[in-house]
């Protein structure tokens, strides 16, 4: 009997022992994975169905608004973010704003380039650092890329006829639209040789696409011309056109930003498919205007290439599904809650009184965002996202996944301060941070898988993962030349412009553990 207790003893002992080892190791793996392992995380599976979401932000230092955008897109869930250019001087006197704009493309170009050839399928999403909030899921951004796509090869296929299978067009990379060909004139290839906007032609009423106030002369034009403060694509299609336009940079250093580059290369893919569209016969269709621009005479001198070695996929986000560009259309949105049967709309914007399209469409939100993870899912709260503001289109009814607060004139630039506290996660900012950074490593969202042949039986699931494993600011440096950790609390000090909750500084909720564990005996 002595003997069966000192080995049931032991057995405890055992058992005790494997516990204590197993917590020791999970708490060291935790620590690892966080600040030891390689800051570049491999997709949990080797199956086709696992990628990477890459977020760029050309950013050369930190700033209040910056900040805004790091911390809108850790609460709504997006990868943690590659900075480009970080600490990078601007201070050319030839060049428009010192050069920024035109690093911004040899910079992205720079890091696509670093990125190995099994990552060519990875998407790659590009915003401007200083004026941009996210609203929305991932998982509701990479829906509506996919759905984009199919509705611009549509189009495209039907404008083009024959030509688009024949020269093996397709549609990959997406641009934020806006209202203005800037800063180009009418009169240049970059703006009339793009499609017609695929907003209906009435969206606006019957003065859509007429300038009727001269104080705000786009507010009812239809978008249909690049914005570049949105960019999104696979990193195969990203690179190439990022090639393309910073050959057009050193052809002239000083063409000026890098919208008006990307214009001219958009500019020049639609002139292209318009020589392919006849080379093989095609009838104009009623989507594009009744007569070529190919017998401009400002286009005669323009190469007709044999193939298509100037297209990259490349179409617009005409309905602001992706990101609302606020410039030129100032007064198209506001923020709701759309369970309000009311509708009000929110300071500094008012819903127009009566409703041009009436109410109805924006009460409903879509279904992407009502079967997404709920805003404050963690928390304990159960609100839904009608029941907490959201910044949508009251033409459209469209709610964007991302702001893009550019708008400038009439000093709206100065909506970023007045409008953050807006956002859905307030006043909630500093507990949703936290939260954000405390999650464990899982997908950022999950989507049906479009590469895989919907005739096999095969589970058309695709996984996508942040590339930087570390939570909690952001990486500065290439995938394989090295770079650095930048911590969000060291490069946003300010917590009370962010937070607005008269809590002091804000504490790194995984920074703290992680180090004492590291530090204790």
């Amino acid at each position: 009997m002595d003997r069966i207790r000192s080995l049931s003893s032991r057995k405890r002992l055992w058992f005790i022992r494997s516990l204590i080892l197993s917590f020791v190791t999970l708490v060291f793996l935790a620590t690892w994975s966080l600040y030891g392992s390689s800051r570049w995380s491999i997709p949990r599976t080797t199956s086709t169905s696992s990628s990477f979401l890459h977020l760029l932000i050309p950013a050369n230092q930190a700033n209040t608004n910056l900040c805004k955008t790091l911390l809108s897109a850790a609460i709504a869930g997006y990868s943690t973010p590659v900075l480009i250019n970080w600490e990078t001087e601007f201070n050319s006197t030839e060049l428009v704003d010192g050069g920024s704009h035109l690093a911004k493309i040899s910079g992205v170009l720079e890091w696509l380039d670093t990125l190995r050839p099994e990552r060519d399928d990875d998407l790659v999403l590009m915003v401007d650092g200083y004026d941009v909030w996210f609203q929305l899921r991932p998982e509701t951004l990479i829906r509506r890329y996919n759905q984009i796509n199919q509705e611009a090869a549509a189009r495209t296929k039907q404008r083009l006829g024959p030509a688009f299978k024949k020269e093996r067009l397709q549609q990959s990379v997406i641009f934020s639209a806006q209202k203005r060909c800037f800063p180009w004139s009418d009169d240049a290839i970059p703006c009339y040789a793009v499609p017609e906007s695929a907003l209906p032609p009435d969206v606006y009423g019957p003065d859509t696409d007429i300038q009727i106030d001269p104080d705000w002369p786009y507010q009812t034009i239809r978008p249909r011309w690049i914005n570049s403060g949105i960019i999104i694509g696979p990193v195969a299609q990203m690179r190439s056109m990022f090639h393309r336009t910073l050959q057009k940079l050193h052809e002239d250093p000083n063409f000026g930003s890098d919208q008006r580059l990307f214009n001219s290369v958009f500019g020049e893919q639609e002139y292209q498919r318009e020589v392919m569209r006849q080379r093989y016969h095609s009838p104009l269709s009623h989507l594009h205007s009744s007569n070529s621009f190919l017998s401009r005479t400002d286009v005669a001198q323009m190469p007709h290439y044999s193939s298509s070695p100037l297209d990259f996929g490349i179409s617009l986000d005409y309905f602001s599904s992706l990101g609302h560009a606020t410039v030129f259309a100032e007064t198209d949105s506001a923020w709701f809650l759309h369970s309000d049967k009311t509708l009000r709309g929110s300071e500094p914007l008012q819903l127009p009184d009566p409703h041009p399209l009436g109410a109805s469409h924006i009460q409903s939100l879509s279904d992407d965002i009502k079967q997404s993870l709920p805003p404050f899912a963690g928390t304990g709260n159960q609100k839904a996202w009608e029941d907490v503001p959201l910044y949508t289109n009251l033409y459209t009814g469209v709610t964007p996944a991302i702001i893009h607060n550019n708008a400038h004139r009439y000093g709206l630039k100065s909506v970023r301060e007045t409008a953050w506290d807006q956002m859905w996660f307030f006043p909630r900012a500093r507990e949703m941070l936290d939260l954000a950074i405390q999650k464990g490593t899982q997908p950022l969202a999950v989507t049906k898988d479009l590469r895989m042949d919907p005739a096999k039986n095969e589970n058309r699931v695709r996984r996508w993962w942040s590339a930087v494993e570390l939570k909690g600011g952001a990486w500065s440096g290439k995938e394989r030349e090295g770079g650095r950790w930048l911590r969000f609390g060291d490069m946003c000090p300010d917590a009370e412009a962010l937070f607005r909750d008269q809590k002091g500084e804000w504490v790194d909720p995984i920074q703290d553990v992680a180090w004492a564990l590291k530090d204790s005996p």
